[in-house]
């Protein structure tokens, strides 16, 4: 389908991925209503911000992050819209037939597309003459922004919505706007509208062939599950030497970039199709989504490879166990920190062997989030479980994952957290995680590991320093990205050796501690402070089960 980006009405793009309850509308008239701000990340241009990132990960990573920054211009603008179409799939049992005129409220999208997909609650069937003059050859567009008041804007009750985020789109607030939409777009002049060309002919498709094929070469093959930001900058630049991804699944099309070298598919599904199979799914999108994308791999004898966390509740945790155990498959957690060339310098200089306590306290600030960022979604929880999951399992595999012993967690009014654990092996853990504070390199970290009179200093991932009682021991500088670099080398290594994954105990310990966390912060307990994780790996994986249920 085609897509209003910015003046320029591109072709090309997939349809938006339709679940079985929901609607699939030709768009025959558009207005926009709002420009949504506050959906991503927009730095504005900054010389200092520039050099202090060259300085911080060097040229090349700031010339990735920098393109692919420029590539997201068309995808951060998102508008809330009504129109009116004519509904082309539907629903088996929906009220709405395929044929029917329908006016719609389009909670966020772009510009103008020449198709959307929507739920039953935000159609309205209408009359053709009551409406603007519409030809099935164009869509008309009026992208004039209504000055309102924003107690006049009737749409704000749905404004931002999707289905992905996990809040409830109240029935009634949205037959109200749908009702206000009509009105408003019978009262609305047409007469300058601009007429955007539409194919009708054209059949819906959520999939999109890039025309190119990929080179064959000896490289695994996988899927990328979300082409956000990270993965454009970082997932894909490390892993390119071992993987070969030439299928992508992305949710919004505005965010594809069918210039991508090797990329011959682009699918808007947030699932795997019964074509997409490979060595690996490389799996980064929606939190929400880890898991369950990770069984999938899993059953398709596909190895996962799961960006941070691998679950966002205790039902998606205890179906991954479950997973791992019946298919005895392979799953990788991207937890960079575990791969950090100073972790070999922090234990020899501590003087401690795997299993030996180490006591680890940090303070991590983050950026602080946009107003409608994915990360505030109920569906991806907290910051604890988006950012926090990282020092958290950095404790545990320093402690070789050592049965926890208790735990206890407090909140700041604005918003700081305050965590503790104690680990049966005798290492404690502190972390106080913010966003108030400086933001001149995004995210900072200053983490201090203890054991054996010895103090080791970890800053912001390139900072190294450890110390005893009489003199420096190291100090050590790298650049941030050796981390990830490592990360992605020694998975796909692992990948093609058929060495094996991430224990199930590391899996199910580390995420069940975060969940345990989160849940105190949600302020979901009065579960008891003490938690007696049961010894053994198979016990282990069954007593998450039981406690997950």
């Amino acid at each position: 389908m085609r897509v209003l980006l910015g003046e320029r009405w591109q072709d090309g793009y997939p349809d938006g991925h339709r679940r079985d309850a929901e609607y699939r509308v030709r768009t025959l008239a558009v207005q926009n209503l709002e420009r949504i701000d506050g959906l991503y990340f927009v730095r504005k241009a900054s010389l200092h911000t520039l050099w202090n990132y060259l300085r911080d990960v060097g040229p090349l990573t700031v010339a990735r992050k920098v393109l692919s920054r420029s590539r997201e211009r068309g995808r951060n603008e998102k508008f809330v819209s009504c129109g009116i179409g004519q509904v082309i799939e539907a629903p088996a049992d929906g009220r709405y037939q395929v044929g029917e005129c329908v006016a719609f409220v389009l909670p966020m999208g772009p510009r103008c597309m020449e198709r959307v997909v929507l739920p039953e609650d935000l159609l309205r069937s209408v009359e053709l003459q009551e409406l603007p003059p519409i030809a099935d050859d164009r869509i008309l567009h009026r992208a004039e922004l209504p000055e309102l008041q924003e107690w006049e804007r009737w749409w704000q009750p749905v404004r931002a919505w999707t289905a992905d985020s996990g809040h409830y789109l109240q029935p009634a607030a949205a037959e109200h706007a749908v009702k206000e939409a009509i009105e408003w777009i019978r009262r609305s002049d047409w007469s300058e509208a601009t007429p955007l060309p539409a194919e009708i002919s054209e059949p819906a498709t959520t999939r999109s062939v890039a025309r190119r094929s990929a080179r064959r070469d000896g490289r695994g093959r996988a899927i990328l599950f979300g082409y956000g930001n990270y993965a454009k900058t970082t997932v894909l630049p490390h892993v390119s030497p071992f993987l070969r991804v030439d299928r992508v699944h992305e949710i919004d099309p505005t965010q594809m970039c069918f210039r991508a070298s090797e990329v011959e598919t682009w699918d808007s599904s947030p699932e795997a199709g019964p074509e997409d199979q490979a060595d690996a799914f490389l799996i980064a999108s929606y939190h929400h989504t880890h898991a369950s994308l990770a069984c999938q791999a899993l059953r398709r004898g596909a190895v996962a490879v799961v960006e941070k966390p691998f679950a966002t509740h205790r039902s998606q945790l205890r179906e991954l166990v479950r997973t791992m155990q019946e298919t005895e498959g392979r799953v990788f957690g991207c937890f960079q920190r575990r791969y950090h060339p100073f972790n070999e310098m922090a234990l020899d200089d501590l003087g401690v062997e795997r299993g030996e306590a180490v006591n680890y306290h940090c303070i991590v600030y983050e950026v602080p989030l946009p107003e409608l960022h994915w990360y505030r979604w109920p569906n991806s929880r907290t910051r604890l479980v988006s950012n926090g999951c990282h020092w958290i399992d950095h404790f545990l595999f320093l402690n070789d994952y050592s049965d926890v012993a208790s735990y206890d967690l407090s909140s700041a009014p604005d918003g700081t957290t305050n965590c503790s654990v104690a680990l049966e092996n005798g290492a404690y853990f502190t972390m106080v995680l913010t966003d108030h504070g400086s933001d001149r390199i995004g995210v900072q970290d200053h983490v201090e590991l203890r054991a054996n009179g010895v103090t080791a200093k970890l800053v912001n991932n390139t900072h190294y320093e450890s110390e005893n009682t009489q003199k420096i021991l190291r100090r050590k500088t790298v650049n941030k990205i050796d981390a990830y670099r490592l990360m992605y080398r020694s998975i796909a290594q692992r990948i093609a050796d058929g060495s094996p994954g991430d224990s199930l105990r590391s899996v199910q310990l580390g995420t069940s501690l975060m969940l345990d966390l989160e849940q105190r912060l949600a302020g979901g307990g009065l579960e008891a402070a003490r938690v007696t994780a049961t010894r053994g790996l198979h016990q282990l994986a069954r007593a998450g089960i039981q406690n997950a249920a």
